[in-house]
């Protein structure tokens, strides 16, 4: 599982009590920092939701570079 902002950066006041949540659960879950910048998810999803997904590539591509 991902996140995105303030609280969830490193040593903000969510992020520890989430990781062990994720992770204590029944199914646990690894939190992993965001690939992308935010305004390029937002991007991505747009697109997405228009019909018009981008390929795998410039996906990987975009996360390279990040």
């Amino acid at each position: 599982m991902s996140y995105t902002g303030g609280l969830m950066d490193e040593g903000g006041p969510l992020r520890a009590p989430f990781a062990r949540a994720l992770a204590s659960g029944r199914f646990p879950y690894r939190l992993q920092a965001p690939l992308l910048a935010p305004v390029l998810g937002a991007a991505l999803y747009a697109a997405r939701a228009a019909g018009k997904p981008l390929p795998a590539l410039p996906l990987q591509r975009l996360a390279d570079a990040a």
